[in-house]
């Protein structure tokens, strides 16, 4: 069964990490690579995707 969880803001570690990963991000080598997620970002990208994310937006963190 999915079960879909709302992550909290301290949880956009894990969002930080994975877009500083460069074999993860490898897809982006075109356009720079990795991205820059710094904890002063988090909560203005977290409004947008995680509180008030509209209905086109959804959030996929990692599979358990």
């Amino acid at each position: 069964m999915l079960e879909l969880i709302k992550p909290e803001l301290e949880e956009m570690s894990s969002r930080e990490s994975f877009m500083a990963d460069e074999e993860t991000m490898s897809y982006n080598a075109k356009w720079g690579g990795t991205i820059t997620f710094p904890k002063d970002k988090w909560n203005s990208w977290y409004d947008a995707w995680v509180r008030k994310p509209g209905k086109d937006r959804f959030l996929s963190l990692s599979a358990k």
